[in-house]
């Protein structure tokens, strides 16, 4: 007789700087509809920046689709940058709890049930791009050696204790992700296995920091893969580079 856990609680980190209250309140919305019987919890960790802003319509987001099963609270960010605003939420959340990091539009469009606990402590959510051109939704996982495998917003992980490497400025989900399955390790085969059915990711834009910078993400990756694999596996970090070029010219044509 096959015995499954299922997650209670899972908590969203949500960093938010841009000012662009509709793609936050239709992350909210998404959330909120959930319909797994587990409770979500939402950590929107706010830049400075926009306190005046969250502050003039600070009634109508702080109370959008709170319900039994969804939570949300507002905390301005102590420090500047992506990374630091994630490592505040997880100092904000239990350890040993699950939590995914999710921006602003981003959604969560279907959840039939609960969520099962992975025997490999990851869990991988599939996910697709609405402004891709192929709308099926995504659950391969690529070559660990060619920058991050799998989108970072659609990984749930456990809150351990480790955070997220702040001198990077685009590649430390990369890093976070390597340091994660080094320490618990997991294999391809773990992380194909772990991934679920029950929810679905989308979102709005394929182009975030790391497309619009993708010469220094690829500097950043290079010294990510001589960190954690040596000289050797930078050749094929330069292979997966080269095939994703062609697919996307072949694409194209």
């Amino acid at each position: 007789m096959s015995y499954k856990k299922y997650l209670k609680k899972l908590y969203i980190i949500t960093p938010f700087k841009d000012k662009n209250l509709n793609a936050l309140k239709k992350t909210i919305k998404s959330l909120s509809n959930n319909k797994s019987n587990i409770i979500i919890s939402q950590l929107i960790i706010y830049d400075k920046s926009c306190e005046k802003l969250l502050r003039k319509f600070h009634y109508d987001i702080k109370n959008l689709g709170k319900n039994n099963y969804y939570f949300n609270r507002f905390v301005p960010a102590k420090t500047k940058g992506i990374y630091s605003a994630i490592n505040e939420g997880l100092d904000l959340i239990p350890l040993n709890s699950y939590y995914v990091v999710i921006g602003a539009g981003d959604l969560f469009v279907k959840t039939k049930s609960p969520i099962s606990y992975p025997k490999n402590n990851i869990i991988f959510f599939p996910y697709k791009l609405s402004s891709s051109r192929d709308m099926k939704y995504i659950k391969k996982i690529r070559s660990i050696y060619g920058g991050m495998p799998y989108c970072h917003n659609a990984i749930a992980y456990i809150n351990d204790g480790s955070k997220y490497e702040c001198n990077y400025k685009i590649s430390a989900d990369y890093d976070h992700f390597l340091k994660y399955i080094k320490n618990y390790n997991l294999n391809n085969q773990d992380m194909v296995e772990s991934l679920q059915e029950v929810i679905f990711i989308e979102f709005e834009s394929q182009y975030g920091l790391s497309s619009k910078s993708r010469i220094y993400k690829n500097f950043e990756n290079i010294i990510i893969i001589y960190r954690f694999f040596g000289f050797s596996k930078i050749i094929l970090y330069f292979l997966n580079t080269f095939n994703k070029i062609i697919d996307k010219v072949w694409k194209e044509t």
